[in-house]
């Protein structure tokens, strides 16, 4: 994962923390047909609207989806979230 990557996943991160959202939670946010795994539109549409004062862009955000869809299933689980989200929390404590 390049350097830039992992900038741009950071952003998430900061935005997760800085409003107290954990992983679980914006999973569940962004679950829009409650399957359990978020899809890259899902992922891609529900960032775009949640964090909108950024410099992300929706191809920023595929890009991040394809980055960390470890398993490469084109979904994501939470456990791939958690992976990737650093500093963001699994569960508030």
């Amino acid at each position: 994962m390049t350097p830039v990557i992992k900038n741009k996943i950071q952003q998430i991160s900061d935005y997760m923390i800085r409003n107290n959202i954990t992983t679980n939670q914006l999973h569940k946010t962004l679950d829009i047909n409650n399957d359990g795994s978020v899809d890259k539109m899902e992922f891609v549409d529900g960032i775009a609207k949640l964090i909108m004062n950024t410099n992300l862009t929706r191809q920023d955000l595929g890009t991040i989806f394809d980055s960390i869809d470890l398993n490469g299933d084109h979904y994501l689980s939470v456990n791939e979230f958690g992976y990737y989200l650093e500093g963001a929390k699994l569960e508030k404590e």
